[in-house]
This record gives C-alpha cells, structure tokens and sequence, in this order.
C-alpha cells in the first residue's frame, strides 16, 4: 500500500477528530473524498497512518517565528538575578537555562549598560580631618592676597614613543611588527603653573630644539608619504 500524501493524512485526522473520535466514521469520510476502496483504507492502515502523521508533526519544528524567551517571567528573573549580583558576567547569568545572547537582549530591554569600576586611592577617617585642615588654610592664605600658583608637569619622550592602542596594521595576515625602546626612554619633563601673576613654565632650550627637531623630521615623512 502507498503511503498517504500529507493532504490525505491530513484529512484523515480532521475527520476522525470531528467525528467523536470514531474511525469508523472517519473512514468512511476518507472513502468518498479520495475514491479509496475499503482494502485500500482498511482499519489498520487507517490507524498506520494517522500515527506516522502525528509522529512527524511532533518531530517538525513549527514553521513561522519562533517563540521568544524574552517572556515577562524571565525578564523579571533577569532583572532580580542583576540586582542581587550586578558584578557578575554574562556569562555567569546565563546560568539561569538562558542563552548568552538572550540574556544580552533582556538587559538591553531593562536599559541594563556595562559601567567600568573606578579605582581611586583609599581615604582613611583621618584624610577627610586632613582635608578640611587643608581648605581652611587655603581660606586664610587667600584672604591675606598672597600669590597662589597651580602647577602641573608632562613628560615628553624625545625618541618617539608608540602608543600600541593607536597603531593597527590592516592585513590578510599578521605581518608581525615589532616596535623595540630602551628599557629608560630619554625625556623631558615641562613643568609649568599659572596664578595671579601670570604663567610661569620651565622648559629646557635643549628640549625646545629636540622637539621641533623630531617635529619638523616626521612632518617631512608625512609629506614625502603623500605625494
């Protein structure tokens, strides 16, 4: 006997469904729609086939867009899990039978971002009495108009320092460059401060000359590159 088409099969199980679950009736049904004689749609091949059509639906994904875990049960066991441990990864949360992914997607519903820590220097009880003794003097100082200067200091590395963050070499493999500096890099310090009186910096002539010296080399580089 010939299997059944999906149509057929299809139509078997309607039947018997709105038939009270009688096969007999739904074989007959069966018989008229299709022209089918009785050995041709006997008892057992009817129940044969009913089975095989049940079993392949159950085994068939569902067509049409799937159904999301983004459910308000879940989201609300995201949330709560985040709450009580915002410091643990993703991947960790995914331990909640959620997919990595689906975790993602569930804090960005809740407007979740990553935020870096920031790491400051300890403060102890006596800092804070330290720090009120400071502004105070401040205060005083100011008041008798004496001359405050605010100071700041940079180092400039005079054999042409290479930040690895701002250098990318794009390739179909990676050519392997290596950048090599001495262990101490020669530099210089500029200082400078700024107050009532103006602005006092201190920078060496030498320095002065090695800069504009390094300046003007590499401006030259540049334009011999682009031309």
């Amino acid at each position: 006997m010939d299997r059944w088409s999906d149509e057929q099969r299809s139509f078997a199980v309607e039947m018997f469904l709105k038939n009270g679950d009688s096969a007999t009736l739904a074989q007959r049904r069966f018989r008229t729609r299709f022209n089918r004689a009785s050995r041709q749609c006997s008892f057992e091949a009817y129940h044969t086939e009913m089975g095989r059509y049940l079993q392949d639906k159950q085994m068939k994904k569902p067509v049409g867009v799937q159904r999301s875990v983004r459910t308000p049960e879940n989201v609300e066991r995201v949330r709560l899990s985040v709450e009580a441990s915002p410091g643990r990864s993703l991947r960790r949360q995914a331990a909640l039978r959620m997919s990595y992914s689906s975790v993602r997607r569930i804090l960005k519903t809740l407007t979740f971002h990553p935020h870096k820590i920031a790491i400051t220097q300890q403060l102890m009880p006596r800092d804070y009495v330290i720090r009120m003794e400071f502004a105070q003097t401040m205060l005083e100082m100011l008041a008798e108009d004496i001359v405050i200067l605010t100071s700041d200091e940079a180092h400039f590395h005079l054999s042409g320092f290479v930040n690895k963050q701002n250098c990318r070499y794009w390739a179909s493999q990676n050519p392997r460059h290596i950048h090599e500096r001495p262990l101490h890099c020669e530099r210089a310090t500029v200082w400078c401060a700024v107050g009532s009186v103006g602005v006092i910096e201190a920078v060496p002539r030498r320095m002065v000359q090695q800069v504009m010296s390094n300046f003007q080399d590499r401006l030259h580089e540049c334009i011999i590159w682009r031309t």
